[in-house]
């Protein structure tokens, strides 16, 4: 989850992650990692909080609101991601969104942050959301099929992540592909709306939405197809200004 200063049109960030929260029903409690400062076009500035900061806001979460939900997005220190796990493993839901590469293309974290992550976050996710472009980075292979996306949904998930949603492909020319992949769970999702669903900070709003959905009581599948009921409404195909609570 990230602060920053941001333009006139972001999805992206705490004040995003509140709004899509509360919109659903659910109560917000966020911990800063990184300050960013974003606009719609993406991440334009980084600066990662300290260790013991983030994860004595964490601590102060837990200890005494006992959240029934837990998003992680974008942990840039390696030393912090492991710490952190020990914070949130008893938490009944555990959305991890890592925000390893940009939409654009940027890489946010090392090679030891990523190593951190798929040791100790990966294995006690409940929902592991990555985008395609980060899969490949993970997996050092290219997604250029739907079974490609299925190869790399049941390898992320073999990491013991118990569900996996891959977002992002472009299998076919103007419109992009969503897998849905654990046990039970085998769903692909298409839209024609490629601009709309790879807008800055979606996945961030979308990871919010799930991760309120299962607080109150959804399961994986109830949660991610009311999650995407509220995205498509009032984020992907909303018309700019509206809906967006500016």
């Amino acid at each position: 989850e990230e602060e920053r200063l941001r333009g006139a049109v972001d999805l992206a960030g705490i004040q995003a992650d509140i709004k899509t929260i509360t919109a659903l029903g659910g109560n917000a409690l966020t911990a800063v990692t990184t300050v960013t400062v974003q606009d719609s076009g993406g991440i334009r500035g980084l600066l990662d909080l300290p260790r013991h900061m983030v994860i004595g806001q964490i601590k102060a979460i837990i200890e005494s609101q006992h959240p029934r939900a837990v998003k992680i997005g974008m942990v840039r220190d390696a030393e912090t991601i492991r710490a952190l796990k020990h914070e949130v493993i008893g938490c009944p839901h555990l959305v991890v969104v890592p925000g390893i590469v940009t939409s654009h293309g940027r890489r946010l974290l090392d090679d030891g942050a990523i190593d951190a992550l798929q040791r100790d976050l990966i294995p006690v996710a409940e929902l592991l959301l990555i985008r395609c472009n980060e899969a490949e980075l993970l997996l050092h292979s290219t997604i250029a099929s739907d079974d490609d996306m299925l190869r790399a949904a049941r390898t992320l998930q073999q990491m013991g992540a118990k569900a996996v949603l891959l977002r992002g492909g472009h299998q076919v020319k103007g419109r992009l592909t969503a897998l849905l992949y654990g046990e039970g769970l085998r769903q692909f999702f298409t839209s024609q709306n490629t601009e709309g669903w790879q807008r800055h900070g979606v996945g961030g709003a979308l990871s919010s939405a799930i991760a309120t959905r299962l607080a109150l009581g959804d399961d994986m599948a109830t949660a991610i197809s009311r999650a995407h009921d509220y995205m498509h409404s009032q984020v992907v195909y909303a018309v700019e200004g509206k809906g967006q609570g500016h």
